[in-house]
């Protein structure tokens, strides 16, 4: 296994953590996770960075909304 293949995994796995932990409630938790998940993952990168960065930002955006928080992008 390559290191990009290495690099896609660990992100898809934090990305599935993240869901995971937004499903329990646990925002803070999730939120952490996919601070990692935005710092490695790009809308112009490859199939597995392009997929996680949407699916971040709907992440995000469900935090918001279960926290009635707004996010400057939100404005």
């Amino acid at each position: 296994m390559c290191v990009e293949d290495t690099k896609d995994v660990k992100l898809v796995q934090h990305l599935l953590a993240s869901a995971e932990f937004v499903a329990k409630k646990q925002f803070e938790r999730a939120g952490k996770l996919l601070l990692r998940c935005d710092k490695l993952s790009s809308d112009q990168g490859n199939t597995i960075e392009r997929l996680v960065y949407y699916f971040s930002g709907a992440l995000h955006e469900r935090i918001d909304r279960e926290t009635g928080t707004v996010t400057p992008e939100g404005l």
